[in-house]
Formats: structure tokens, sequence, C-alpha cells
């Protein structure tokens, strides 16, 4: 059965092989394979019960076998491994045997964009595929920004002239294109140019395959509101400085690579770890590698965003925290701890 990845969802598990004596259990095991989209297993893939801190890898056929669980509760499983994104599971299970099975999404090898810094201020560029042609009518939007989007002319031309100095984020689609999310580090002096490669999408996939998901594009608000009242203590690492410091590198070896300013906001190594729109309780910085990720929030303690979520009053000056309200409880078997040593938002590649 497939699992939608980073969204929560309810999946239908097969009960247990005697139902007349379930009763007299009180322990459930969950066994399961867990594959790529292509059907072929995937070895050595982490699964997570968060709520039980119990975790199993599995094996050379993709399978696994979790026992002594509790029945009837709830459980937030979270199955990943470096390279793809991770599923993020709510499950019931019944007393004895429940199986399930999960697909893993590959994280997108996209061609990175290409930047350069320019003595005109703002940001613009052009975009076009990966075969090099230009595409008319994507549209780009700043993501740290209210208001503004843009579509590409007829050249495949974009412009704004309103950017704020230091790490951004674009938002490229357009039907028919996997959807582009790319960072970037804007100079306080003069402008940014970016060339930007959209992937095509295969013949007969859904419009939706053309949009981001719906958490992500709420956690996109978010990263705006959260921009705005970042305080010294926090760390914002684009894809440009992934590269640079991290090739062929875990995300925690990478960002260690880095200077002070960076570094020293992953020390904390009891982050808790948010991916694209969701709250992953179980994985660690560690978890991911560098290769695969576009940008990292780091939020150590100290910082505003952790005081915010100790002290429940949220964001100031955003709308209402939904990321705030979603973490301290209101997603389903996925909360972050009212008083967490710091925070690491990691948004993977697109």
């Amino acid at each position: 059965m497939r699992a939608s990845s980073l969204v929560p969802a309810v999946v239908m598990l097969v009960g247990a092989l005697n139902p007349a004596g379930a009763q007299q259990k009180t322990a459930a095991t969950l066994s399961g394979v867990v594959r790529d989209l292509a059907g072929a297993a995937v070895p050595n893939a982490r699964v997570q019960v968060a709520d039980h801190r119990r975790s199993v890898n599995t094996g050379p056929d993709g399978r696994f076998t979790l026992r002594g669980l509790p029945a009837a509760d709830t459980l937030h499983v979270i199955v990943g491994r470096i390279g793809f994104r991770p599923v993020h599971l709510v499950l019931s299970l019944v007393a004895g045997d429940n199986d399930v099975a999960v697909e893993l999404e590959p994280v997108a090898q996209t061609l990175d964009a290409m930047r350069t810094e320019v003595e005109q201020a703002g940001v613009f560029g052009v975009v076009g595929d990966t075969a090099f042609d230009i595409i008319a009518g994507a549209r780009v939007t700043l993501t740290n920004r209210s208001s503004g989007d843009r579509l590409t002319n007829e050249l495949g031309q974009f412009a704004m002239d309103t950017v704020k100095a230091g790490a951004n984020m674009l938002e490229v689609r357009k039907p028919g294109f996997k959807p582009r999310l790319l960072s970037f580090m804007h100079p306080p002096k003069g402008g940014t140019r970016l060339a930007i490669w959209m992937t095509p999408l295969p013949p007969g996939a859904s419009p939706r395959a053309s949009e981001l998901p719906n958490r992500t594009v709420q956690a996109l608000f978010e990263y705006r509101g959260r921009t705005r009242w970042q305080n010294s203590g926090a760390a914002v690492i684009t894809r440009e400085l992934l590269t640079k410091y991290g090739t062929g590198m875990r995300l925690d070896q990478a960002i260690e690579q880095m200077p002070s300013q960076y570094s020293r906001a992953v020390r904390v190594r009891t982050l808790h770890v948010m991916v694209d729109g969701d709250t992953m309780p179980s994985m660690t910085v560690a978890d991911f590698n560098a290769d695969d990720v576009e940008l990292v929030e780091l939020y150590p303690p100290g910082t505003n965003f952790v005081a915010a979520i100790r002290s429940g009053r949220g964001m100031r000056r955003t709308n209402p925290p939904q990321s705030i309200s979603r973490m301290r409880g209101a997603g389903a078997g996925a909360e972050i701890p009212p008083d967490p040593a710091g925070v690491a938002w990691i948004w993977l590649r697109r």
C-alpha cells in the first residue's frame, strides 16, 4: 500500500490472523516492506515508532518487524533513509499481527540554479527546462515577501526589485513541470541573477504534481514570519553554502565545517527536526545528507523561535502562528516538546 511522504496518513493494516484470540492479546506486531517508486526493495531504511522510542532497519529485502507494540494506541511512525523523503504515518494497530507497505520517494536530483552577483539591484533571471529551452509563463514567488509574484515573459525572464539581503527562497511552478524550491544569498548591495531549470512531468502525471503539498505551502508562509524576528543566535544555511562545505557529507558534518555563526548552532545534538511542513520528533540532523537539502534554519537555545514555543505566545509581527500550534500538539502524533533545546527546520531539494 502506498503512503504519501511527509503527510500524516491513516494506513489500512492487515488485522490479527486469529480474531477470536485477539481480545486476549495486549501487544501488537508491526511488519512490512519498504520499496521505492519503481517497486524495488529499500534496504537499511529506518522505521521509527516515535512515541515509544522503538526503531529497526529494513533488511536486504526491504522488510522489517517490530514486536511488543501497544495495541489500540495511535502511533506515530516515521520511515526514512538518506536520499529519500521521509514518510510520516499515523497508525492504529490491532492486537496481533499487522502489516503495512510503504513507498519512499527519492529526493529530487535537480540541477542547481546558477547564481551570480551583479550591480543592478533586485533579483532577476531566466527559467528554462532541463533541455535548456526557455519556459514562458512560469510563476516565480519570493517566499519571504508578502506579495509580488512574477510570471516569466516570452523569453523566460523575470525580475523583482525589492529583495531582503541574506538568505532567501524562491518557489517556481508551471503546469506540466515539477515545482522548484531554491535558496540563494542576496548581497547587501547590488543584485542576484539566477538561471533556474525545471524538470518536465512524465506523461499522464496528475496536475497536482505541478504544485507543492499544502503543508509545504503553509510552512513557506510561516518562513516569511520567522525571518522577520530571527535574532543573532539563529542561522540560515542556503544550498550555496551546503555545496561549498558539504558535498558528499552528512548534514551535521557539513554544517560543522562552516564558520562559527553556523556551526555553533548545530552543536546542540537534541535539536528538534522539522522537514518541509512536518515535525519529525525521532530524526536528527545527522539523518540527512547535505546533497539532499536546499536550506536549513537552525534555532538553538535562546533564540526567539524557541522562546515562542516555550512560552506559547507565538510569533510576533505575523498572522496567527500555525507552526507553533501544530508543533504544540495540533499535528496527529507529531508534537514538539514544550521546552525543546532547539529546532532545526530542514527544506529538502525540489
